[in-house]
């Protein structure tokens, strides 16, 4: 049953954990991953489908989660190599 993209999800404990562990900057290998994962999946519902028949509120809602998490996706997947490279040289035109 679709609960609505309003509800705020519910961590599981060892979640919760891994995102007091972050915040602290002692996160291991594991939380980090867990926390970046739950956080994609559970809360922005990235790789979900935004629409909500017959709703267009919940649909923007929905919308405003999952832009979110595309956001994240696309900081990890980006060159950061080819971006400091065009930033250098801009940088040198100024």
């Amino acid at each position: 049953m679709d609960k609505g993209p309003h509800v705020p999800s519910k961590p599981p404990a060892h979640i919760m954990d891994a995102f007091k562990a972050l915040e602290a900057g002692n996160a291991n290998e594991f939380q980090q991953k867990a926390a970046l994962d739950w956080l994609l999946r559970e809360v922005c519902h990235t790789y979900d489908l935004s629409y909500r028949p017959g709703d267009s509120l919940a649909t923007m809602f929905a919308e405003g989660r999952r832009s979110v998490g595309l956001e994240i996706v696309t900081m990890l997947k980006v060159n950061t190599t080819q971006i400091r490279q065009i930033e250098e040289k801009l940088n040198a035109k100024v």
